[in-house]
């Protein structure tokens, strides 16, 4: 986060005079900036108490107001309302603004030069770290002012006590200003005025871009859990270890020198592996040069033979990791079809992990078997429940979306769970007879609150979530209406067994019987008709 700066004596003065003026011309600030051609933002700034970099910015809205007056024929008459067109009035008030911020700046500078004389050796050492801090690089290359949280300024070279008494020290001074839980230098003419903060800026402008990407990646790293994706590697590693070198006035927090010894760890593991690859092809080549010389010797069946049993294990190996990594085991597929072509173990590797649907294996941090799951209809959700909590995972993207508790009494513990076709819906037995509705995106559970008899109930949603079929062992089955918290049908004894379905549009309840599929209608609670299934196996294979 950077900015230009705090406002300073003057400052008012010309503010106040451009609210004058634009009231004067009858013009919002964006069209008066849109008819001077200079940004919106750059208006805004100046009415809020930011003087203008350049004067003959500030000189273009006082004359495209002029011409917008002369255009309308309606120039005042008044000497008041006519100075605020002069441009010399506008020069002279803008060079009045300049000369007390300069004032300002330069008073506050000595400030700073006094409270940094004032402070003890260790806590002097920690000040360039902290300033530093708080300088980026904006456009143009020139200096700007960026914000930070006080937890950001705690470093090695410092205690937390003296991090505090320096923080507190400046900001009394007025060299520091809060904004919230943020803290930045009160300008950035300070970088100028004050001497040793110019020097250490100066010592460091090379390294101020790199220390903002550091800055931001780490803290990116830090919010998502710290995930080896973000970390720096190549040459953004290489210029982030730069500011860790002795003798920089830089200091990092622990949050950014973990991120980079992270990062060093990662690329030393990485070289590793390529080491441990060329060794391993290194290996295969001595091999590939004996086996040359085998088939020279042996001739070519030795050869099919070894690669075809070896392909064999291989393809052995696929299957047998097929559920735990399924991206290395369809590789090891291909190379053990490669090996052993037309092998019976080899073809079924193939044709298993092509068929199967599970690209990779994924399961949230700190979960365990024991916590019951649901899965959309796509897939591509799923959740976790255990006790109280919730967890709602997105599988594609490998986190966790949402999170939260069930708010149930004492020893209602979950039965079973059922995520709605979509993902937006959570269906929740608890023990003693209680389903409970909650929104996945938010965590609020619906005003519905289904009591059923079943000790143990085993809640399955239909597509539209307007029904909720629940079940138990030894219990009859019962359709419930989501809305009312109702039951619309109770199922015959006879289909506790039997395999059940809700159709697309939430209006029939299908079950599967022996050879038959019976289409109960929903909104009248009635059987309706009865079919035969379609082909020659039982109906509830076919389900």
């Amino acid at each position: 986060m950077t900015a230009s700066g705090a406002s300073g004596p003057g400052d008012g003065q010309l503010a106040e005079q451009l609210d004058a003026l634009r009231e004067l011309t009858g013009l919002t600030s964006q069209r008066l900036a849109e008819k001077a051609r200079v940004s919106p933002k750059t208006l805004s700034d100046w009415r809020s108490g930011t003087i203008p970099r350049d004067e003959e910015s500030l000189l273009k809205v006082v004359r495209a107001a002029r011409e917008h007056l002369r255009a309308k024929n309606s120039i005042p008459g008044t000497p008041e309302t006519r100075r605020l067109l002069n441009d010399g009035y506008w020069e002279r008030l803008y060079r009045n603004a300049k000369s007390a911020r300069k004032n300002a700046v330069s008073h506050v500078a000595e400030r700073a030069q006094e409270v940094y004389a004032g402070l003890d050796p260790q806590q002097q050492k920690a000040v360039p770290g902290i300033l530093l801090r708080l300088v980026a690089v904006g456009e143009d290359a020139e200096y700007a002012l960026r914000s930070a949280r006080e937890e950001e300024f705690a470093t090695d070279q410092a205690t937390e006590q003296d991090v505090q008494e320096v923080l507190q020290a400046f900001t009394k001074s007025g060299v520091l200003v809060r904004t919230g839980d943020r803290i930045m230098l009160s300008h950035v003419a300070l970088i100028q005025a004050w001497p040793d903060l110019h020097e250490w800026v100066q010592a460091e402008s090379g390294a101020l871009a790199i220390h903002q990407e550091l800055a931001d990646a780490a803290r990116s790293w830090e919010q998502l859990d710290r995930n080896g994706s973000v970390l720096f590697h190549g040459a953004m590693l290489e210029r982030a270890l730069t500011l860790t070198e002795p003798g920089r006035h830089f200091s990092l927090n622990p949050t950014e020198r973990a991120f980079v010894h992270e990062g060093t760890r990662l690329a030393v593991r990485r070289v590793r592996q390529r080491n441990l690859v060329i060794a391993v092809l290194a290996v295969l080549l001595v091999a590939a040069i004996g086996a040359g010389m085998g088939i020279f010797v042996q001739g070519r069946t030795v050869t099919r033979q070894r690669d075809r049993a070896v392909g064999i294990r291989i393809a052995n190996v696929a299957t047998t990791m097929r559920r735990t990594d399924p991206a290395t085991a369809k590789q090891l597929a291909v190379a053990a079809a490669a090996l052993a072509p037309g092998s019976h173990e080899a073809r079924n590797a193939l044709i298993t992990l092509h068929s199967q649907w599970e690209q990779y294996v994924y399961r949230p941090r700190g979960l365990d078997e024991t916590w019951k799951r649901a899965v959309d209809g796509t897939g591509h959700l799923m959740v976790y429940a255990r006790g109280d909590q919730v967890r709602v995972a997105d599988v594609d993207a490998r986190t966790v979306a949402a999170s939260f508790t069930l708010g149930a009494e004492p020893g209602q513990d979950i039965a079973d769970l059922s995520l709605s076709s979509d993902g937006r819906q959570l269906a929740v037995g608890l023990r003693g007879g209680t389903v409970g509705l909650w929104d996945t995106a938010t965590g609020r559970r619906e005003p519905t609150a289904i009591r059923t008899p079943v000790p143990w109930p085993v809640p399955r949603l239909s597509p539209k979530r307007t029904r909720v079929l629940v079940a138990s062992s030894g219990e009859a089955k019962a359709v419930w209406d989501t809305s009312s918290g109702k039951p619309v049908l109770t199922l015959p004894s006879h289909t506790d067994d039997a395999g059940t379905a809700f159709t697309p549009d939430d209006r029939y309840l299908v079950i599967a019987r022996d050879m038959t599929l019976e289409f109960w209608d929903l909104t009248t609670g009635t059987q309706g008709t009865r079919h035969p299934p379609c082909g020659s196996l039982p109906v509830r294979e076919a389900s």
